[in-house]
């Protein structure tokens, strides 16, 4: 379960997506100028929908929510790791810093997954 905090800032995997978000921005800055309606505008839409949608589980009171929350995130992690291979494969530049930060993401995610999981298994035994 997401470790209830003050604040959504304070969750490492909060924390890694905002990384994530900043990384790909950075990324984007360096994308033709004429894929700023394309890959760049939803690139950045996808990496922020991560860290947003984190943050939303967070403050959910609802354990179930915040696993939705959280599964949602990562299918916009997956989503963010097709439009990288789409800009590799257009040859617009490496992104391997902004793939590292997917895989350690998705594990963080995974984790608040599982442990959220077995936190209801165990409030419903």
């Amino acid at each position: 379960m997401l470790k209830k905090t003050s604040s959504f800032k304070e969750l490492l995997v909060w924390q890694k997506a905002h990384e994530l978000v900043l990384t790909t921005y950075l990324f984007t800055k360096r994308l033709p100028h004429d894929e700023i309606e394309g890959l760049i505008k939803d690139i950045r839409m996808t990496s922020a929908a991560i860290a947003s949608r984190i943050a939303e589980g967070h403050q959910s009171a609802n354990p179930g929510r915040t696993i939705q929350y959280l599964c949602h995130g990562q299918e916009s992690l997956n989503r963010l790791a097709y439009l990288l291979v789409l800009c590799e494969d257009l040859d617009y530049g490496s992104s391997d810093q902004i793939n590292d930060l997917i895989e350690e993401l998705s594990d963080l995610i995974s984790n608040a997954i599982g442990k959220t999981k077995h936190n209801l298994t165990l409030d419903f035994a």
